[in-house]
């Protein structure tokens, strides 16, 4: 999640957050292991799209239903359009090395709500 949140970093995260209510775009959050996706470790990512959205990657630039979303250096080769289904958010971390995709809302595990 550099440069948002720094390796070593304490992060405080509001586990019952989501118990009433979903992810929302621009939520960053705690991500648990996922096979296939995650494998080891606990992520920290943002929300860049929920259910229904329409997410499309092409050439470098990342928008959400048509509204651009700022992320200054997304993966140049990655070219994809992907409608979050019911059930799960599409999710990236702050820089381009990171993981990017759909993650089920159940693997959401709370909203990062201060970082030092």
């Amino acid at each position: 999640m550099e440069p948002t949140i720094k390796k070593g970093q304490i992060i405080i995260v509001n586990k019952l957050q989501y118990l009433r209510s979903s992810p929302k775009r621009n939520d960053i959050v705690l991500i648990k292991p996922i096979e296939g996706i995650f494998e080891k470790g606990v992520w920290t990512h943002r929300i860049i799209a929920t259910e229904g959205d329409m997410v499309i990657i092409s050439d470098g630039i990342v928008t959400t239903n048509d509204e651009l979303v700022d992320f200054p250096e997304v993966h140049q080769d990655v070219n994809e359009k992907v409608e979050v289904p019911t059930g799960f958010v599409y999710q990236k971390g702050d820089n381009r090395k990171t993981i990017h995709g759909l993650v089920p809302i159940r693997a959401v595990q709370g909203k990062i709500i201060f970082s030092f």
